[in-house]
């Protein structure tokens, strides 16, 4: 009888610890995907133009066109991958320039002092996008919501110059 009991109490734990584990790989793997979410929305800002140029080399603004570079998005598990999780990430992407009010871009030194009075003159050719990233995880019939933030500095004269120029 003691037996029996010391061998429910081991397959229980033994059981359990499997479930825990699972649970933490899949919690990983999530944000494995959110993270790979982000780096996909960042790396295809990078090569968006801001626009600009003179005469017949006029390039419209990509940057910050609503329907090129989307405010919000959402973003599912790749398919084929062999795991299936069915979760959704959603996501938003917040650009800030050198304009006034929200949108303004701060530039701070190390000690965390913004230069608000000694603006850099490249300023006006720097944008902050910041790329957030939202889930929700079910698990032991409790939703846990994760949110992700991923922040680069965009050049104007960046990569995407390069690119198109090439």
């Amino acid at each position: 009888m003691i037996a029996a009991l010391i061998g429910v109490v081991i397959f229980t734990g033994l059981f359990g610890g499997l479930s825990l584990g699972f649970y933490f790989v899949k919690q990983q793997r999530d944000d494995l995907r959110a993270t790979e979410i982000m780096e996909q929305q960042i790396e295809g800002i990078r090569l968006c133009a801001w626009g600009g140029g003179s005469g017949t080399n006029i390039i419209a603004s990509q940057l910050f066109n609503s329907s090129i570079v989307p405010t919000s998005f959402t973003a599912y598990e790749v398919s084929g991958s062999g795991y299936n999780s069915n979760t959704v990430y959603t996501g938003t992407i917040t650009i800030k320039t050198n304009g006034v009010g929200t949108n303004a871009l701060a530039i701070y030194n190390s000690s965390g002092t913004n230069f608000t009075a000694a603006t850099p003159p490249y300023i006006s050719q720097l944008a902050l996008v910041t790329v957030t990233v939202s889930w929700n995880d079910y698990h032991n019939k409790n939703t846990n919501t994760y949110t992700r933030s991923m922040s680069t500095l965009v050049a104007q004269n960046g990569m995407q110059t390069y690119i198109y120029s090439h």
